[in-house]
């Protein structure tokens, strides 16, 4: 008789455990499946700058608060991308979901190409003072691209793409049942183009200072 109670005891609180389980495990399932789809969206965007296609990056990135420059003149995509292209990586380190809104750690590296469009510009002003009356801003474009070509090389030697040296977090919020990017942080833009917006941008707007 004890023997038939001990084993019906032991049936219900089997049973017992089996119903607590089952929402935990479905609870983790739904979370897994959340960060999957966060993390899915994020690498959309971030492939999309490594491979500068900004028909990707805008459609993964448009609905950033914080707005990123990019580049429509072909030529300047050109260079972006195969800087790009030759130097940014990324790696995803952490995930995490509250509610509607994640955020995404990202670490990350690119390279400044700082020094070889400071001599592209320098030669630019140069054929610019000759040719300037007819020079319109695609004619400018396609000579910085050409000056900067002749003046950037690729150095894997110098380059260790296991060493992330940068890091950002990527904000997203969950819209109508989808996960959408809605914060690039500032400091990310240069990883998108090697830095080259923020010094076209200077040159543009300071353009007294070069001639």
């Amino acid at each position: 008789m004890r023997k038939t109670i001990t084993y019906k005891v032991a049936v219900i609180i089997a049973l017992l455990a089996l119903i607590i389980l089952i929402p935990f495990t479905s609870v983790q399932a739904a979370s897994k499946k959340e960060e999957k789809a966060v993390t899915k969206q994020t690498e959309c965007f971030l492939n999309a700058v490594k491979n500068y296609d900004v028909t990707r990056m805008l459609k993964y990135g448009k609905e950033s608060k914080t707005k990123w420059y990019y580049w429509s003149d072909k030529n300047m995509v050109k260079i972006a991308r195969k800087v790009n292209k030759d130097y940014f990586v990324y790696e995803i380190s952490d995930v995490e979901i509250k509610g509607k809104t994640a955020t995404v750690k990202v670490k990350y590296n690119y390279y400044d190409c700082e020094d070889e469009i400071d001599a592209a510009l320098k030669e630019y002003l140069k054929w610019w003072r000759i040719y300037r009356k007819k020079a319109t801003d695609a004619m400018k474009f396609k000579k910085i691209a050409q000056y900067f070509l002749e003046e950037y090389e690729y150095d894997d030697a110098d380059y260790d793409d296991e060493d992330f040296e940068h890091s950002v977090k990527i904000q997203l919020t969950k819209v109508k049942g989808k996960w959408v990017i809605t914060n690039i942080p500032k400091k990310f833009d240069d990883a998108m183009d090697g830095g080259i917006g923020r010094k076209i941008k200077y040159f543009n707007n300071n353009l007294n200072k070069y001639i």
